[in-house]
């Protein structure tokens, strides 16, 4: 008897067996040993919703006195995280240089010194990027000032720049957050009369270009951050009747989900650290109505 993933249910059935050599082949290992990667989050959200507060959760994360550092290059709502609490980030348009790229080189070169080649302890353990978006957005209007012969060059510089942030951020260590605006599902219609054909095409990340491939391929997990209409009454309702919850598989005809979708449960509690701490923890979670976290 064959599996859906055309193995013979046998082989799929057989333990585990612990090797204790690589068999002459160096590097050799076996899924599952070593330590895991840092996990990387997408987190989709329509305007206005709160996607940048999100940083907030990840306070005293994974101990006492950590905090996240925001990568701003939204500086709006970055500032309005103050009326909150403080947070520390750096906001790319403040940082020295000429051109957007110039700014987020220096913002960059300042993270890798602190922590890569500095031997003071710094309080941040997570890195948020506010946002993908808007990281974008002004890449382009940088390298539509260049005289590029064809259009898509233009775009072909932004995907490269887009790309080392990931990498340089990704070399830093550091669980990462990259957030983005939302763009909504659609139906396509292609054809006319008999030949007529409508296809859905699923909602995810407002990221214009080729990086939105990349980050959401890259990314340990994408999640969907939504607003549902509540009672007064109801648990963690805010004062405009609405309460926050993290899609962690596909809603609402936008896509999420990823690597690691069974340690968490859906809908989610809107908390970062709750859902680090189960894609780390690796526990199963038996999802289900009013599965949230606490």
């Amino acid at each position: 008897m064959t599996t859906r993933m055309g193995q013979p249910e046998h082989i799929l059935q057989q333990p585990v067996i612990q090797y204790q050599n690589n068999f002459g082949i160096p590097g050799l290992s076996f899924a599952g040993q070593g330590a895991p990667e840092n996990p990387i989050l997408l987190v989709i959200a329509a305007a206005k919703v709160g996607k940048t507060t999100l940083a907030l959760s990840l306070n005293d994360w994974p101990n006492v006195g950590d905090r996240p550092l925001v990568l701003a290059f939204d500086k709006v709502g970055f500032d309005s995280l103050a009326q909150f609490a403080p947070v520390a980030g750096l906001k790319v348009k403040d940082q020295p240089g000429l051109s957007i790229w110039d700014k987020t080189e220096t913002a960059l070169q300042s993270l890798e010194n602190a922590f890569l080649h500095s031997k003071v302890k710094t309080p941040f353990s997570t890195i948020v990027v506010d946002c993908a978006s808007t990281m974008i957005d002004l890449f382009l209007q940088d390298a539509m000032k260049k005289d590029f012969k064809d259009p898509r060059q233009a775009w072909g510089e932004v995907f490269k720049q887009a790309n080392k942030v990931m990498w340089r951020l990704m070399d830093l260590n550091k669980p990462l957050v990259f957030l983005s605006w939302l763009k909504e599902g659609y139906a396509e219609v292609t054809g006319s009369g008999p030949a007529k054909r409508t296809t859905y095409k699923l909602g995810g990340a407002q990221i214009d270009g080729g990086f939105r491939a990349k980050i959401s391929g890259v990314a340990t997990q994408i999640l969907y951050l939504d607003k549902v209409k509540q009672g007064a009454n109801a648990p963690g309702v805010g004062a405009d009747g609405y309460v926050r919850v993290l899609h962690t598989r596909t809603y609402n005809n936008v896509e999420a989900g990823g690597r690691l979708t069974q340690y968490l449960p859906e809908p989610c509690s809107p908390n970062l650290a709750y859902v680090f701490n189960c894609i780390t923890k690796r526990e199963v979670i038996q999802s289900g109505p009013g599965s949230t976290a606490p």
